[in-house]
């Protein structure tokens, strides 16, 4: 009886009410329920494996034959299956169709007019440097650090004073640039130590990307690559080519770090934390409704991952310089040493100083969804809390955040208790934003935009030059990119995750169905909430009409209230 009310509850909920446990005498009713689930799923310690080698993986509920795990996986991928497109085998058949062309990197290049009746030119096929930025402010925005002297390594920039003058701002110097917080870093300096073992021939480098924040002109440009392995480095008055090889030797890790730091900042938090909530909350607890609401989908994830993505053969597998095993050993790096609740969006931004860039566009949006989410919660929980009293009582609350604090090790400083409704508010609005703004600035259609070939691709397929060209000497970019037969399937994995999102389904729809709409007391809070929506909808609209490379992905019309797959 409480499986089908639980797995069903994930979908829609059944609950007339929502309310929080009372703290005098009950019938016991809500606690047997309760109690009843939490015999059926637990976050334990789990390994993955592929190829018969077990890997670690985090903590997560166990998908075991009859369980109660496998049977919500099941019907949340049955239901994510309806919203299947044609999409992949559509530019899968486009590139397979043109393979015999791709010797060249303009015919590669050229091969995303051709699937445009399929889906929007990404932005990452633009390969000049001004492009190359903005992508650090947009999709590939989650490495992006303010750099110090140290990032230097004790090796001056390459370009001379006018040199950056020229590229950063007028009065800018190499004494200076670090002191006027306008030098930037993406440091991939270890991600060569994921690359597969089984598949040396394609690989992603130790690498070092600078960017310099012109105040001038408000941009953020690539001012020198240095790869530590050939100890070469190279900045844009090199020759075109090998600068663009510098370009494309950077895109090969931060792409695959995207995707795969998505997984472990988003789906591996999320799971855990939707396991204690079924183990300790009733299905008409009104925190359990709210996040169950966001985090609907995740449990399917794991389910198409295992087939999917983390595999031998798979699109993954096939296209990634880290191949399947890498991104696994990658997101366990991660989430040890990156993963935590003290980083929260307003948090990260400080820590990677990314308040010196004014115009970056993720943080413009972002903050704009940060105030209406936490505006939301705020008023969502004055509905069921009238005191911080009253959530220092509530002992399913107090049970779930022990719960998580205690059973899965990547919920990192997870408060163990909560003693205020700004406290539980905090952690809801990161929660949220989690399964919305940040799941999909990295993926879903966002990986589309920025897996490409040949100048973005995820992985290089030839050893990186050990010398700089001298005269005469010239450079075959398209050695290093994706080899043809690779290609559509690179295009197929993209385009997997960029599916539409439904009306039905997106950030506009969030709490438009029951048990929201049942609750009288939220009417004003959801409602206040669909305005803020529109207007953020609004602005971005209007923010990127004359761009060349509309940032619009996070518009609420375009992104699912929930970790979309």
């Amino acid at each position: 009886m409480f499986r089908g009310l639980v797995v069903l509850s994930c979908l829609g909920s059944l609950v007339q009410s929502l309310s929080i446990p009372s703290s005098g005498p009950t019938d016991g009713a809500r606690e047997a329920a309760i109690t009843a689930v939490a015999g059926k799923i637990a976050n334990v310690q789990r390994t993955f494996s592929i190829a018969g080698v077990e890997y670690p993986f985090y903590d997560g509920p166990v998908n075991s034959p009859g369980s109660l795990t496998l049977e919500i996986q099941l019907k949340e991928y049955k239901e994510l299956d309806t919203f299947k497109t044609t999409q992949p085998d559509k530019v899968y058949a486009i590139a397979a169709g043109a393979a015999a062309t791709f010797t060249s990197m303009d015919a590669i290049a050229n091969l995303f007019t051709l699937t445009e009746s399929v889906l929007e030119k990404p932005m990452a096929t633009d390969n000049s440097d001004e492009t190359f930025g903005l992508q650090r402010l947009t999709h590939k925005s989650f490495a992006l650090r303010l750099a110090t002297a140290s990032d230097l390594k004790g090796a001056d920039l390459s370009l001379t004073d006018s040199q950056l003058a020229d590229k950063c701002g007028k009065g800018v110097t190499a004494k200076t640039i670090v002191a006027s917080n306008q030098l930037f870093v993406d440091d991939f300096s270890d991600a060569a130590q994921w690359n597969d073992p089984e598949h040396p021939e394609k690989y992603a480098p130790n690498v070092v990307g600078f960017f310099c924040f012109n105040k001038d002109s408000q941009k953020l440009l690539p001012i020198e690559i240095r790869f530590p392995d050939t100890k070469l480095s190279y900045t844009p008055y090199d020759t075109a080519d090998e600068w663009t090889l510098a370009k494309m030797g950077l895109e090969a890790p931060s792409t695959q770090y995207h995707q795969i730091a998505h997984m472990a900042e988003t789906h591996a938090v999320t799971i855990p934390l939707r396991v204690e909530m079924l183990r300790n909350m009733a299905e008409e607890h009104p925190v359990r409704a709210l996040l169950m609401h966001h985090v609907y989908a995740d449990f399917a994830l794991e389910k198409a991952s295992a087939v999917l993505l983390f595999n031998t053969s798979t699109m993954v597998d096939r296209t990634l310089g880290w191949g399947a095993t890498g991104c696994t050993r990658f997101m366990d790096h991660h989430i040890n040493t990156k993963v935590s609740f003290k980083n929260d969006f307003m948090s990260d931004i400080t820590q990677r100083g990314l308040q010196h860039i004014p115009t970056h566009k993720y943080i413009q949006y972002g903050k704009l969804y940060h105030k209406t989410i936490q505006e939301f919660v705020t008023s969502f929980l004055d509905v069921y809390y009238a005191s911080d009293e009253a959530v220092v009582a509530d002992k399913e609350l107090q049970g779930w955040a022990k719960g998580a604090a205690t059973t899965a090790s990547q919920l990192k400083d997870f408060p163990s208790s909560f003693q205020t409704k700004a406290a539980l508010a905090d952690t809801l609005t990161h929660v949220i934003f989690l399964c919305t703004v940040r799941h999909h600035g990295m993926n879903g259609i966002a990986t589309w935009l920025t897996m490409t070939v040949p100048y973005s691709p995820a992985a290089l397929w030839k050893p990186l030059p050990t010398a700089k060209l001298q005269k005469d000497q010239t450079l075959n970019l398209r050695e290093y990119t994706s080899p043809a037969a690779v290609i559509p399937f690179t295009l197929a994995l993209g385009a997997t995750f960029a599916r539409p999102v439904p009306q039905t389904e997106n950030m506009l729809a969030a709490y438009t169905k029951a048990p929201f709409t049942a609750e009288s007391g939220l009417t004003e809070a959801i409602k206040a909430y669909q305005v803020n929506l529109q207007a953020i909808d609004e602005a971005i609209t209007a923010g990127e009409k004359s761009e060349k490379w509309a940032y619009d992905v996070l518009r609420p019309s375009r992104m699912s209230y929930y970790t979309w797959i």
